[in-house]
């Protein structure tokens, strides 16, 4: 099975001399192309660039995916038509720039986990063409977070390109996912507690944000077949009869009227399917407030669960029929899940026609009998790469929409979003009448005391909001722009461990729990709202691996000799512990555990990887944090092989011509800035 491991984005030039093809059975319109297209650049600069320098670069593999694309194949998913990108970079050798006789044939799509077999001869293009200022760090310094090009320390003839996280003099810890830092003048001792959280300003962070369910892509074919849908009105599965959230559009709108709820509305069919793990969390129905309220003032809740369809789910469901097991029992298993890491760029699953041993399309593709792959394409469906199923839980999490409220002139109404994380809720409440917003967790009411903010709303205009529960802050954008709060929304010190070595309140490494399996939710009193565009995505998660890491990982919560790694598969691959790991590296097994949380004991706690920076060295990781090769493997960057920042992607490969495999038509809507 072949994995990105190898993956070190390295940057080529955009030179035909540098990047001539070799392969003599390609198409002669790829050089005449490069050809085109480097005529192109050199123009764009001379006209653009005259006052500093630039240079232009293109990237070919995808270890700063989905920031920075490599080589890849831009995919529509046969179930739910949501674009997403494969990696495709072993098709070509980075050293010769030769076709290899590697083909990825498939790709599991991250909103749907229905894995697609597109075929042999399916189009694959070259990786995002970028501009390099080549002086920005000639009048400001390198900052944390910037997209830099640099030379490999240990090869300088080949350039890298990276995301710059530790700067000079500083320690580094990589641990649950996140960036720790001190600076090494400041601090003598390696305590833990003097680590403070590295985190994203809000222009990065929007960059890094990755999806994991996207409503605007619901599945109308499957839900027909009353498989349960992702987002559930709490309402309708305590009393079957009743209704308060309806959906619109085909499931991608939801629509709360509070005159809706005084009477008992009745309910078409209800599901007979159930889900393994079914029973509802007890949650606080009032959020942040110990006042007792009656029956009329209920919050109701729209609440969102992780339900992916296994590879043989969807063996049955791409039929349009319920897998037979499930038909048998109404249960279907191993759901809802835990969220992870998993990343569908990462999901390639490839055939090698001179090496079979290596074969994956032989390992996890479903033969129809003896049917030939050339004349019976569309016969084959594939099971998921085990390697791309994500081995870390995640609970830094965002949710987005665009919303549209209105309510009567009361101060009883409001709106409240909902996070969770480790069992801990974070919440965000809107109380429209006031022109007030609250960041709450419950449990802390200290913290609420300084995160409150003006913001007037106007009635049936619509809002574009995101919350946010990442680098253990609070953060709340409304059109575009942030709000500020007092304390900022920071709550690291209930998080960081005490000078004492004892766990604070609420401790890092806390494990999930059932509430977990329903991370994000919406909740609403006393008003009306439209929410259309529902997107919940995720921060990006630093895997820790590679020699740095740490013999003893400080702050482990559970004291048994057993907690160690989910996983050993290979390293960089997983870092979360657990007390119970899994067995196999197999489909059916991770999402058993996923789904259980009798299973999670340690779960919470990660390896942890520690680096020293000196004066004038640089720690470089890449987005893709599970498929790159980076500091944590070769260590630091010295000053003397920086190169420059990346700002823009000029080229992130064109449209096909009609008729044709030639991308020549440019996408201007992927054209863009990069922070």
């Amino acid at each position: 099975m072949k994995k990105e491991s190898n993956n070190q984005s390295s940057v080529l030039p955009c030179n035909p001399e540098t990047q001539k093809q070799d392969n003599p059975n390609e198409s002669p319109f790829i050089a005449i192309r490069e050809i085109i297209e480097t005529l192109a650049v050199a123009l764009f600069l001379a006209l653009l660039f005259k006052t500093f320098e630039a240079e232009a670069f293109v990237i070919p593999t995808g270890s700063m995916a989905p920031t920075l694309k490599g080589r890849h194949k831009d995919v529509f998913c046969e179930q739910c038509r949501y674009p997403f990108q494969v990696s495709a970079s072993e098709e070509i050798n980075n050293t010769t720039n030769r076709a290899t006789t590697s083909k990825v044939v498939a790709g599991t799509c991250p909103q749907c986990g229905f894995t697609q077999f597109f075929g042999l001869d399916s189009p694959s293009f070259t990786g995002d063409r970028i501009f390099v200022n080549k002086s920005t760090f000639d009048f400001r310094d390198l900052k944390r977070w910037d997209v830099s090009v640099f030379r490999a320390p240990a090869e300088p003839r080949i350039n890298f390109i990276k995301r710059v996280v530790g700067l000079p003099n500083e320690q580094i810890r990589i641990q649950y996912g996140d960036l720790f830092i001190k600076k090494r003048e400041e601090q003598g001792e390696n305590n833990v507690s003097d680590f403070e959280i590295a985190r994203k300003p809000l222009k990065y962070l929007l960059q890094m944000l990755q999806p994991v369910y996207d409503a605007d892509y619901p599945l109308p074919q499957v839900e027909q077949l009353l498989w349960p849908s992702r987002w559930f009105d709490e309402t309708n599965q305590i009393q079957s009869d009743r209704l308060a959230w309806k959906t619109r559009n085909n499931g991608t709108e939801f629509h709360f009227n509070k005159n809706d709820v005084n009477d008992i509305i009745e309910i078409e069919s209800c599901c007979p399917l159930k889900l393994q793990n079914d029973n509802l969390s007890k949650r606080n129905d009032l959020p942040s407030t110990d006042q007792q309220r009656t029956q009329e003032d209920k919050i109701y809740w729209l609440r969102y669960r992780h339900i992916v369809p296994s590879s043989t789910d969807w063996f049955s469901l791409a039929e349009n029929r319920i897998p037979r097991e499930i038909e048998r029992t109404g249960i279907i298993k191993n759901n809802p899940q835990l969220i992870t890491d998993a990343t569908a760029y990462n999901t390639g699953i490839s055939k090698d026609d001179n090496n079979r041993e290596r074969d994956e399309f032989s390992l996890f593709v479903k033969n129809n009998n003896d049917k030939n792959i050339e004349s019976q394409e569309n016969s084959y469906q594939c099971y998921k790469l085990p390697t791309s199923l994500g081995g870390n839980w995640i609970g830094d999490l965002a949710v987005s929409c665009d919303m549209t409220i209105s309510c009567a002139e009361t101060k009883d109404c409001f709106l409240v979003f909902e996070l969770v994380k480790g069992g801990q809720n974070f919440q965000c409440l809107i109380y429209p009448t006031l022109d007030l917003i609250r960041l709450a967790i419950p449990g802390f009411s200290e913290f609420g005391k300084k995160a409150k903010a003006d913001f007037h709303f106007e009635t049936d205009q619509k809002y574009r909001i995101m919350f946010m529960n990442i680098d253990e802050q609070l953060r709340l954008v409304i059109n575009d722009e942030e709000i500020a709060f007092e304390n900022e929304g920071k709550y690291d010190d209930l998080c960081r461990p005490l000078p004492n070595g004892k766990p604070n309140l609420i401790s890092r490494n806390r494990d999930p729990n059932e509430l977990d399996l329903t991370p994000v939710s919406i909740g609403i009193r006393e008003m009306n709202a439209d929410i259309a565009h529902l997107k919940i995505l995720r921060d990006i998660y630093y895997i820790a691996s590679g020699p740095h890491t740490e013999p003893e990982t400080p702050f482990v919560s559970v004291k048994d000799s057993n907690l160690r790694l989910l996983y050993d598969f290979q390293r960089g691959f997983s870092d979360r512990l657990t007390s119970r790991p899994i067995g196999s590296l197999q489909e059916e097994v991770f999402a058993r555990f996923l789904a259980d949380p009798t299973a999670w004991k340690g779960y919470g706690n990660t390896r942890s990887v520690l680096i020293n920076l000196d004066q004038g060295q640089y720690l470089a990781l890449g987005d893709n944090s599970s498929a790159s090769q980076d500091s944590r493997e070769w260590g630091c960057v010295d000053e003397k092989y920086l190169i420059g920042k990346a700002f823009f992607v000029y080229w992130p490969h064109g449209k096909l011509i009609p008729g044709t495999r030639l991308p020549f038509i440019p996408s201007f809507a992927k054209m863009r800035h990069i922070d």
